[in-house]
């Protein structure tokens, strides 16, 4: 079976692939990417598999006739539309029977600016009723989308954005079916509060028979299952459909070990349709019991089919003693509040104030402690036309969540800005940046921790609004900037033991990411960040009354390219980084305390700026973790470092950065990902300090640059001004180069070992070359 790419953590691959074509690709993209490199089979998630397609049926917004070359297996054929892309394009596909997905994969490979330029992800069991999207991104060559498991039969790729030159392809569509785990009922033991004897039929495999109350539903019913044994399962669902009416008004679920302690409850919940599907976090136990909490004046419950599965939910949604919030007010009460466990009524939170308790700077402010909130199917929507407000702050720090209290755990959230007319995505970027709602008054950041063992725990993230937006770093970073910048960040860690986990941010403003100051011991794992960037010569067709248009399509900022013309086949980040730490931070008492260390397993960082740019940390380790298309660098770590188990490429810029030129004692082993091609005149990896181990593997594919691994270097990256390089010396560093990439020692390079098969330029002293 084949599986598809990295959908346990996946970002898209690619932006922008074959920049060198970009004048020329006709409207029909017959342009070929020679030399390109591509797969689809790179990884695997643990569950995802690619679902069968031959029952499929597609039907699509423009040439359905030639919707079979989606799904014929030849990634030489293609459907597209036939016409440049436009807003709410779309393809659809259904599946015959509804399945567990999980991801979809787009490949437009072999037209390589037939991507779209965004997209929204639809899911609907009827194939009119569609809701709200599972999935949001930015679209590459190869795009791949992930998002929480869903039962469907029907799916929508919806493109977003205009083109005045290409039409969306699609070669390959592939779709991953979650895999789960259902237990065997072969040897469980039933009991119930009502016609015991009837419980057989709950499991006997036939929907036609049933166990009922054969009462009205009342508080106090039960259903209890005995597995035989102490088995892990995270989903139960129960099937009343031929009994339609007969689904449990209101219930909680409970866990035991022995069969006569219910004192967990794992979960609260109401039906509301036939089928009641229970999902939570993983439980390990022996016995369960679904016990009746409402009543019903006509109706019995009844189970036709109970099923128990592992390996099917996505998010954590139970715990003991819940509190049910039904608006803003009781959120905000409930964040002031300590030692309290609460969970969201699901919807969506449009919020047009700010928190009274929060001096005016903050639109939810967290002064409690030890507090949980459980999110699951809430969406949290700060607009940018409330960040826009002239308001006062008398603190000077501006967010729109502030968690001050410690101990605090928020879980499966979804934390979004929106923009006023509802665009998912920036493609008018002139018109954007004339539009002072669709940024903030001041600087902003979306969540700032200042309380001391907060945990996130599956929430994801998109910020969106930043001005000037969709021209990287060239108006400036900071003080200073040509047009009075307004930055957007996501996270702020400024506390310490912070644990952020299942994160999936996607960053659609200028800023960074997560980013630490002043923290210690923090823990970032199975999270995604995922930027965006944008090729130069995109900038020029912005209009000479656009922003670059009106200091002549120079770079103002920073100083070494001051007066540079854009350059077109550069990819510029419309970001800041990944994840990201600076040397020192204020925390909540006021005093300002050194960044200590920082953790981060299985996560990946995408279409960044720089991707970790950790260099200013204490110590950092960095375990199973990927960068990919960041435009400055990927890997920037402190001395003392590990990364391990790592992938990469260098698809805009340098793969491995040590600025500072004097980092010690670093270990690296990191896989190179071949992205197919290399934009800009920048080595593969710059290599500095002393006394490092690096290994630098080859995943099987080809380079299709000539781009060289330096040890010792001269750092500018575009080399304008010999003046203004930074020169780091190398000593020390053994490099084991299991690449197809050559290597240059330069003059900084004295007394380093490489292992290679490649050729080596040595320009240093005393390298000695195995």
């Amino acid at each position: 079976m084949k599986y598809l790419i990295a959908l346990g953590f996946v970002s898209a691959f690619f932006a922008g692939c074959n920049v060198e074509s970009s004048e020329t690709i006709s409207t029909e993209s017959d342009a070929e990417a020679d030399g390109a490199i591509k797969s689809v089979e790179a990884y695997s998630s643990d569950y995802a598999t690619e679902m069968d397609r031959a029952s499929w049926v597609l039907t699509a917004s423009s040439n359905s006739s030639a919707l079979y070359y989606a799904t014929d297996g030849d990634d030489s054929t293609r459907w597209t539309t036939k016409e440049i892309k436009a807003n709410d394009q779309y393809i659809d596909i259904d599946f015959g029977d509804s399945y567990y997905i999980d991801g979809v994969v787009l490949d437009s490979w072999e037209s390589p600016r037939d991507y779209p330029d965004a997209y929204s992800v639809y899911v609907s069991e009827n194939g009119a009723d569609w809701g709200d999207p599972v999935a949001i991104g930015i679209g590459q060559s190869i795009t791949e989308i992930s998002f929480a498991a869903v039962d469907t039969r029907y799916l929508r790729i919806q493109q977003e954005g205009v083109s005045t030159k290409y039409w969306w392809s699609i070669h390959e569509i592939y779709v991953s079916e979650r895999e789960v785990s259902e237990l065997d009922s072969s040897n469980w033991s039933l009991s119930a509060s009502n016609n015991n004897d009837d419980v057989i039929y709950a499991i006997d495999g036939s929907t036609s028979t049933r166990w009922t109350t054969e009462e009205y539903q009342t508080t106090g019913q039960y259903f209890q299952v005995d597995l035989g044994a102490s088995e892990t399962f995270d989903r139960i669902v129960l099937n009343s459909e031929n009994s339609s009416g007969d689904y449990p008004r209101n219930y909680a679920l409970y866990v035991s070990d022995d069969g006569s302690s219910w004192e967990t409850v794992v979960y609260n919940g109401a039906g509301d349709s036939a089928t009641t599907t229970i999902d939570f976090h993983d439980q390990t136990a022996r016995y369960l019991k679904i016990e009746q909490l409402g009543s019903s004046d006509d109706r019995w419950w009844s189970i036709h089919e109970l099923s128990i599965y592992a390996d099917a939910a996505d998010s954590e949604t139970g715990n003991t003693g819940w509190t049910t919030l039904s608006s803003i007010d009781e959120l905000r009460d409930a964040l002031d509040a300590s030692n309290g466990t609460y969970r969201m009524e699901p919807g969506t939170y449009t919020f047009d104030d700010f928190d009274p308790d929060g001096n005016g700077c903050t639109v939810l402010y967290m002064a409690g402690e030890n507090t949980m909130i459980d999110f699951t199917d809430v969406v949290i929507d700060i607009p940018t036309s409330l960040l826009a407000t002239n308001y006062s702050c008398s603190d000077g720090w501006y967010q729109s969540i502030l968690i001050e209290g410690d101990g605090n755990t928020l879980i499966n959230g979804s934390f979004i800005n929106t923009y006023p007319n509802g665009d998912l995505f920036v493609t008018d970027f002139k018109s954007h940046n004339e539009d002072s709602e669709r940024r903030p008054y001041k600087s902003n950041t979306y969540m700032r921790i200042w309380g001391d063992n907060t945990t996130l725990k599956n929430n994801s993230m998109i910020v969106r609004g930043s001005f000037p937006y969709g021209y990287g770093d060239m108006f400036g970073k900071g003080s200073g900037s040509t047009y009075g910048l307004k930055k957007h960040c996501a996270v702020l860690v400024s506390a310490d033991d912070v644990v952020i986990d299942g994160f999936d941010l996607t960053q659609l403003a200028f800023c960074h990411g997560i980013f630490m100051q002043g923290s210690d011991n923090t823990t970032i794992r199975n999270t995604t960040v995922q930027g965006r960037v944008r090729l130069g010569a995109d900038m020029y067709q912005d209009g000479d009354d656009s922003l670059p248009g009106m200091v002549d399509f120079l770079q103002q900022q920073p100083t070494w390219y001051e007066g540079d013309p854009i350059v077109e086949d550069r990819m510029y980040n419309l970001t800041e980084d990944g994840i990201r730490a600076y040397s020192s931070g204020t925390k909540k008492d006021g005093e300002t305390y050194d960044t200590g260390s920082i953790y981060v397993e299985e996560s990946s960082v995408t279409n960044m700026r720089n991707c970790f740019a950790l260099v200013a940390a204490d110590e950092a380790e960095l375990e199973g973790v990927t960068v990919k298309g960041c435009a400055e660098n990927g890997y920037s770590v402190p001395s003392g470092s590990t990364v391990s188990n790592a992938y990469g490429d260098a698809a805009y810029a340098p793969l491995i950065q040590m600025p500072y030129g004097n980092e010690s004692n670093i270990s690296m082993d990191i896989t190179l990902i071949e992205p197919g091609f290399a934009s800009g005149p920048y080595k593969f990896s710059n290599i500095a300090g002393s006394n490092h181990t690096i290994i630098l593997r080859n995943d099987g594919s080809e380079p299709n640059d000539s781009l060289p691994i330096l040890i010792g270097y001269a750092w500018d990256r575009w080399e304008d001004d010999e003046d203004n390089l930074y020169r780091n010396g190398a000593s020390g560093i053994t490099l084991y180069n299991y690449t197809e990439r050559d290597v240059e020692l330069t003059e900084y390079a004295e007394d380093n070992t490489v292992y290679t098969q490649t050729d080596v330029t040595d320009n240093g002293t005393g390298n000695p070359v195995q």
